[in-house]
């Protein structure tokens, strides 16, 4: 029988191990440490932010295709040498924010040619670009008149006043993250009371309302931080009771709490792509960090998957944007020297390590036959 048994797992072996072998993705990252990136396009550029240089952040562009890392952007006019950028489209519009004498102020870059302009306020000191459609719609937040509150804003053209702002659930706050192709922002919203904040879906080009709240996973707060072109969300809340916040995606009226990995409390999406792959972030009690990605009904921790070129000692800790080619930007720790490189992850083809209802078909019947052999001879006996 043990002979038996061992020639099943040896078959079950066979059949699951060769898709495990196989990288699902190869990682290009930056030589210098201190980079962060939070955005890809589909042409292979990303962006995020760099503290090579200085202390503060540096607006910065990286050509994945080419293996072109880390061009610095211009900064604002009167700023200081602190600026990033949070969005990218295809067209080469990058969005972020850039530090000027009066404050932290939205601003676009046009690639390669111009920028950085200026998008001003609502009336208040700081405001933030968050993320920009291909149309080049802009939407992001900004403290209001008074800088009493921050409302997100959508900006098309011009500079920012109050009619840009989009409203809020009810409550003082609210904060856009990201938009799509249509004009649908989502974001984040203090509700009526401010009590809690609650994940928020517009209309296209429509305002914030009462009546497109997300809801919760059963917590009290809950953030959206991206969408696709068919208005899937992709966000972190609160579960039931508060203690902790996992990863969900929304789709048509259904949430679905992404859960977490083995190891981990805690989990937070940040992107999705439009086949519905999505990335984010876990976290452990101990404070450890791991990027994930979410596909075919499963999450991964990253660093579980085989990805060709990612040096011994290495996590991947953050999973912070995805393409429409599958191709994810985010951050690699070194943890032999305490640096951080920004990567672009590139899938291989290779199939995610789900095994094959057929996988375990074999198996069992394997052992179905492996048990009646047993039975066979314990009967000759």
């Amino acid at each position: 029988m043990k002979i038996l048994l061992l020639r099943c797992a040896a078959i079950l072996s066979a059949a699951t191990g060769s898709a495990h072998a196989q990288a699902v993705y190869t990682i290009s990252f930056t030589g210098s440490s201190s980079t962060f990136y939070d955005a890809i396009n589909d042409n292979g550029f990303a962006a995020g932010r760099d503290y090579g240089v200085t202390n503060y952040p540096r607006a910065a562009i990286a050509n994945w295709t080419d293996g072109t890392h880390g061009a610095f952007l211009n900064l604002l006019a009167g700023g200081s040498n602190d600026d990033l950028v949070s969005g990218f489209n295809n067209a080469g519009r990058a969005v972020g924010y850039g530090n000027t004498a009066t404050g932290d102020h939205a601003a676009y870059y046009d690639l390669p040619a111009t920028g950085p302009i200026n998008l001003g306020t609502l009336g208040g000191s700081n405001s933030y670009a968050t993320g920009v459609n291909a149309s080049g719609q802009i939407v992001g937040y900004s403290q209001v008149t008074g800088n009493g509150a921050n409302n997100a804003f959508l900006w098309n053209s011009g500079t920012l006043s109050s009619g840009n702002s989009l409203g809020t659930l009810g409550g003082a706050n609210s904060y856009g993250y990201a938009i799509n192709p249509s004009g649908q922002v989502v974001g984040s919203s203090d509700i009526t009371g401010n009590s809690a904040k609650h994940a928020f879906r517009t209309s296209a080009n429509g305002l914030v309302s009462a009546g497109l709240d997300l809801g919760t996973l059963g917590g009290t707060n809950s953030y959206a931080y991206a969408v696709n072109s068919s208005g899937q969300v992709a966000g972190a809340s609160q579960i039931s009771g508060d203690a902790t916040t996992h990863a969900f995606l929304y789709t048509s009226g259904s949430t679905v709490d992404l859960g977490v990995a083995a190891g981990f409390t805690s989990s937070s999406a940040r992107g999705v792509n439009d086949n519905g792959i999505v990335t984010g972030v876990l976290d452990a009690v101990s404070g450890l960090e791991h990027g994930f990605v979410y596909a075919n009904g499963t999450l991964f921790d990253l660093n579980s998957l085989v990805i060709t070129g990612v040096p011994a000692g290495w996590n991947i800790e953050e999973a912070n944007a995805i393409n429409s080619s599958g191709q994810i930007v985010g951050t690699l720790h070194d943890t032999t020297q305490y640096g951080y490189h920004a990567f672009v992850l590139t899938p291989t083809g290779a199939a995610f390590p789900i095994p094959e209802p057929a996988t375990y078909a074999v198996f069992v019947g394997v052992a179905m036959l492996g048990f009646a052999a047993w039975r066979r001879q314990r009967g000759a006996v």
